[in-house]
């Protein structure tokens, strides 16, 4: 809802990648017989970044990519679970790809 057109269409991007990523997690949950729990996350964020200036939104997600890089990364080298090192080493490049246009965008390293 950003009139800044590149918030927005990191927005955009962000609300259809990760939705096509949290589809794939939750069917690996069922052929698994896990249980995915989803926190507050794309279907929460025009709440969560509401009123916060592009930048700052955008300097947000390069934060928040750093962090989920490292979880996946982690979980693809580690994991106790075959699936999910398997669905991490796969989104892994996406939130990369992910990270490199935030980190662009907001004109934070």
């Amino acid at each position: 809802k950003s009139s800044d057109s590149d918030a927005r269409m990191f927005g955009q991007r962000m609300v259809r990648d990760h939705t096509k990523a949290n589809a794939q997690l939750k069917l690996l949950a069922q052929e698994t017989g896990l249980t995915a729990v989803f926190q507050k996350g794309v279907a929460n964020a025009p709440e969560t970044s509401a009123g916060m200036p592009p930048k700052q939104y955008l300097a947000h997600e390069v934060s928040d990519h750093q962090t989920t890089i490292a979880l996946f990364e982690s979980e693809a080298a580690k994991g106790s679970n075959a699936s999910l090192r398997a669905y991490a080493r796969m989104t892994l490049p996406t939130l990369r790809a992910h990270l490199e246009l935030a980190q662009r965008l907001s004109g934070t390293p």
